[in-house]
C-alpha cells in the first residue's frame, strides 16, 4: 500500500513557489533555478540519468549546500520507484545521510536560512519515502516527522512555499491511513481529508511539486473511491507527461474501479510491454501489471485469460527486498486463481 506513499517525498519536497528564487547562502541563484527546473522536467520524464548528470553537477559546485546532494537522492528514489527495485539503496542514503549532515550543521550557525531548512526537511522526508515502500514503518515515520516539521516551519514563515504542503499532505494522509500501527506516534488520528485538501493545493499551485502531487494524489482518491477525481487529475498531465507510468497506472485504477474495463485493460497492457522490454526489469512493475490484468479478466468472466495472467505472474521468483512489495500482488493472484478455478474448473 505504500509503494508510492513516501515515494514522492523524493521528488516531492521540490517546492518553490512562482515567485521564489532558489537561494545559496542567502543569495539568490537565477541561473541555478533554471538548471533544477529543466532537470526536473528530465525527472518527471523518467529520464533519470540525464537529471542525474545535472545534480551531480550542483554537488561539485556547492559542495557544502544539501541542495545538490537532496536532488541526488530525490531522483535516485524516484528511478527505484520507477523500476520498483531497491538497487540502487546505497548510494541513495549515502546521498540523504550527506544532504542531512550539511543541512542541520548550516541550521546551527543560520537557523532562519529557509532553503537550507526546506532541502533539509525535503531529505528527512526522501529517506523516509523510501524505508515506507519497504515496510520500515517505525523508521520511514520517524523521519517523516522530522521532515514535515521543518517544512510546517517553512511554510509558517513564508507562505509562499505553498509547495510545502505536499510533504506535509503525504504525512498527514498517510500516517492517518495507518494510525492503527502508528498508534505510538504523536498526533495520530484520522486527518485523510486535510491531507487530501494539502495534496490539492500542492498539485494545483506547485511548481516543482505539483507533478509528484498529482501522482499521490491520484493514489490516495483511488484508495478513498473517489475515482473521478483521480482520472480528472491524471489525465490532465498525462497531457503533457504521457509515458509516465505512475500517473498511467493510477488512471487504469479509476477506470477498472468505475467498470470501465477496456479502458483499464489497454492501459495496463501497455504498460507491461514497457515493463518487459525494459533492459533493466527485475520483474516486479511486470508482476503488478499482471495482477491488474488478471482481476480485470475475471470480472470480465475470462477464465482462461485470467489463468493465463495469474500462472505467468507467479512464474517470477523474487528475493529481499523485493519480496517487501511483491508479497501483495502474488497473493492477489493466488485469490484470482483459486476463485477462478473453484468457478470454472471446479472437478480440477
Amino acid at each position: 500500500m505504500l509503494r508510492v506513499l513516501f515515494i514522492i517525498i523524493a521528488v516531492s519536497q521540490l517546492i518553490f513557489s512562482a515567485d521564489l528564487v532558489i537561494e545559496i547562502n542567502g543569495k539568490a541563484d537565477p541561473a541555478l533555478d533554471k538548471k533544477i527546473r529543466a532537470a526536473l522536467d528530465l525527472v518527471h520524464a523518467d529520464r533519470f540519468s540525464e537529471a542525474l548528470r545535472v545534480f551531480e553537477g550542483i554537488k561539485k559546485q556547492y559542495p557544502s549546500h544539501p541542495a545538490g546532494y537532496f536532488f541526488t537522492a530525490a531522483t535516485i528514489d524516484a528511478k527505484m520507484a520507477f523500476y520498483m527495485s531497491a538497487g540502487e539503496e546505497k548510494e541513495f542514503t549515502a546521498n540523504c545521510e550527506k544532504a542531512i549532515e550539511l543541512g542541520e550543521a548550516a541550521m546551527q550557525s543560520n537557523p532562519d536560512d529557509m532553503w537550507n531548512l526546506f532541502f533539509t526537511g525535503g531529505s528527512y522526508g526522501t529517506l523516509g519515502s523510501f524505508q515506507g515502500r519497504y515496510k520500515r514503518y517505525i523508521t520511514s515515520f520517524r523521519n517523516g516527522l522530522s521532515g514535515v516539521d521543518l517544512l510546517k516551519q517553512v511554510y509558517k514563515r513564508d507562505p509562499r512555499f505553498s509547495d510545502a504542503l505536499f510533504g506535509m499532505g503525504v504525512y498527514t494522509y498517510w500516517s492517518s491511513k495507518l494510525s492503527k500501527l502508528l498508534w505510538w506516534m504523536p498526533g495520530v488520528g484520522d486527518n485523510r481529508e486535510e491531507g487530501i485538501q494539502q495534496l490539492k493545493k500542492a498539485a494545483n499551485d506547485g511548481i516543482y511539486a505539483a507533478v509528484p502531487a498529482v501522482i499521490n494524489l491520484a493514489q490516495v482518491l483511488n484508495l478513498e473511491g473517489r475515482y473521478d477525481e483521480a482520472l480528472k487529475v491524471t489525465q490532465e498531465w498525462l497531457v503533457k507527461y504521457p509515458d509516465n507510468r505512475a500517473l498511467s497506472f493510477y488512471a487504469g485504477e479509476a477506470h477498472a474501479a468505475k467498470g470501465e474495463l477496456d479502458k483499464a485493460l489497454a492501459i495496463f497492457e501497455e504498460i507491461l510491454a514497457y515493463a518487459d522490454a525494459e533492459d533493466r526489469n527485475n520483474n516486479v512493475h511486470s508482476l503488478k501489471c499482471h495482477a491488474s490484468i488478471a482481476a480485470i479478466y475475471e470480472k470480465k468472466k475470462n477464465n482462461l485469460f485470467a489463468l493465463a495472467h495469474c500462472k505467468r505472474g507467479l512464474m517470477y521468483g523474487f528475493k529481499e527486498p523485493d519480496l517487501q512489495i511483491t508479497k501483495e500482488y502474488s497473493d492477489q493472484l493466488r485469490a484470482i486463481s483459486a476463485r477462478v478455478k473453484a468457478k470454472a474448473y471446479p472437478s480440477r
